[in-house]
């Protein structure tokens, strides 16, 4: 497991953050929103959380109670329960958040008899400070200041699922990866890594009926550079599955989304080499002429030539 650097990453959000090493505590916040509600026996309570009215980091949730009731806070994008507490009378919460987002605090009331609560919703003054970004945005943030780990990379490459414009989750991406391009080709490129790692991983444990589903998979890829670099790991594997004539189908749907010379330059030794693993010697002949014209400096010709190992 390898820690990523916390200043470099932070530093890319500067103009953003703002020093917040004064932390109050919670109970202190400012309140957002408090209201009594009187719950009938059996009956539930729905609080509609709204970006207008709620756009923070987190937020802290206080529900008091004479008696024991339940209460649920889910987020609308994908339904996850954010927290969860049965049979309490005091709850008392800090709830993960994001900007834009939306979702639910559910209270049930499980007694046979009428109980009266009080809800309280409080915000971090320091969010006046700072840059509220996504919910897995803050989420990584949180976890680079705690000495996040490689792993927590995926905390990233969700953010770019949920919004594929997400600048800040690309801009951390393209600092750690190496990886350029615009949030969504990084978000594409993120995608077809971490498939080449699940198919190493599986080729590792002898699993190769589960790699040929991975790579039949269909794919809705918006970017040329996303399709292509799939259609590349497909055709390798096709090639190192000895399946030559599948693999070509695979490298011309990737030199398809390659429309310059540097894009093309990454199937042309593809498609040759699988050219001649069909015996088609004078397609892959064809494919290095090709290459030799669109060479730009002789030591890109140099190299060009020596793909001629028929």
């Amino acid at each position: 497991m390898r820690r990523l650097v916390p200043i470099l990453l932070l530093a890319l959000l500067a103009p953003a953050r703002a020093d917040d090493s004064a932390e109050t505590s919670p109970h202190t916040w400012p309140i957002a929103f408090q209201e009594t509600y009187l719950l009938l026996p059996h009956e539930g309570q729905q609080l509609e959380l709204e970006p207008d009215g709620i756009s923070v980091r987190r937020f802290h949730l206080r529900v008091d109670s004479p008696t024991e009731i339940e209460v649920k806070v889910t987020r609308a994008y994908d339904n996850a329960i954010l927290w969860m507490e049965r049979r309490a009378s005091d709850i008392d919460a800090l709830i993960p958040w994001g900007r834009d987002e939306r979702g639910t605090v559910s209270i049930f009331n499980p007694m046979r008899f009428p109980v009266r609560i009080l809800v309280v919703i409080a915000t971090d003054p320091a969010e006046e400070r700072l840059a509220v970004h996504s919910f897995y945005v803050n989420r990584f943030l949180e976890a680079l200041e705690e000495g996040a780990l490689e792993e927590d990379l995926h905390l990233l490459d969700r953010a770019l699922a949920q919004d594929a414009q997400d600048t800040v989750a690309a801009k951390l991406l393209a600092r750690i990866s190496g990886l350029e391009g615009s949030p969504l080709e990084i978000a594409e490129d993120r995608f077809v890594e971490r498939t080449q790692e699940r198919i190493a991983e599986l080729r590792r444990d002898g699993k190769t009926d589960e790699i040929a589903t991975v790579i039949t998979q269909e794919q809705d890829f918006e970017t040329d550079r996303g399709r292509r670099h799939w259609f590349l790991l497909v055709g390798r594997e096709r090639m190192r599955r000895e399946q030559s004539v599948r693999a070509l189908q695979a490298f011309y749907a990737a030199l398809d989304a390659a429309p310059d010379p540097a894009a093309r330059f990454e199937v042309y030794p593809e498609l040759v080499a699988a050219n001649v693993a069909t015996g088609n010697t004078e397609q892959a002949e064809a494919i290095v002429e090709r290459a030799l014209e669109e060479a730009p400096d002789e030591e890109t010709r140099r190299r060009v030539e020596e793909w001629r190992s028929w």
